[in-house]
């Protein structure tokens, strides 16, 4: 006999037990005649397993002996109703396994999404804090080259003549340059700010 899963096999049972439904069936028949090919203690633990998923009533269980050994191993079972809706309408144990497995999927994949969202928002506090140390950093060195650039055009626009004049305007205008450069960069820190802002805003 063909190689079958173990769903496949509990299913193969039931059918079985559908077939005589109303019918208590021994263990010991359903080896003999569903898995003739295959060792007791293989169908065995077909018969354990259906018995371990019978919470709803599957099947009617008629217990003489659960001892797996071969020789005192007396169990009945009866199919209903229920036994018959189980595989005609739900799918059986096949159907059964396939929604767990699905299940099992979606929530590990949930898991590794969670997971994925806390390291991204772990390394965005990380960056935001690096952030912070840059701000500083660079809001003092704006400050200072402000202040170093108002001294200078103070300072020569007070000293200028008529011979150092072009130099004079040289050195202003790489001044100014320096100042619009210094407030460029300033902006763009600020918005930079601004837009980790707004993301941390939107998540919440």
């Amino acid at each position: 006999m063909e190689k079958i899963s173990e769903q496949k096999a509990m299913d193969a049972i039931l059918e079985y037990l559908i077939k005589n439904i109303g019918k208590p069936i021994l263990s010991y028949y359903i080896c003999t005649d569903v898995f003739p090919d295959d060792k007791k203690e293989i169908v065995y633990s077909y018969i354990l397993k259906i018995i371990k998923e019978n919470n709803d009533n599957k099947v009617i269980i008629h217990k003489d002996s659960l001892d797996t050994r071969l020789d005192s191993f007396y169990v009945y079972l009866e199919a209903t109703k229920l036994t018959e809706n189980f595989i005609n309408e739900q799918g059986g144990f096949t159907e059964l396994y396939k929604k767990r497995d699905i299940d099992k999927t979606e929530q590990l994949r949930i898991q590794e999404l969670n997971t994925k969202k806390l390291e991204s928002e772990v390394d965005l506090i990380d960056f935001q804090k690096g952030l912070g140390r840059k701000l500083t950093i660079w809001g003092f060195v704006i400050a200072i080259l402000s202040v170093l650039a108002s001294i200078g055009t103070t300072f020569f626009q007070n000293h200028s003549t008529s011979n150092n004049s072009p130099k004079i305007e040289a050195l202003t205008s790489r001044i100014d340059s320096l100042t619009d450069s210094v407030q460029s960069v300033k902006l763009r820190l600020q918005k930079v700010e601004q837009l980790l802002h707004t993301k941390n805003i939107n998540k919440k």
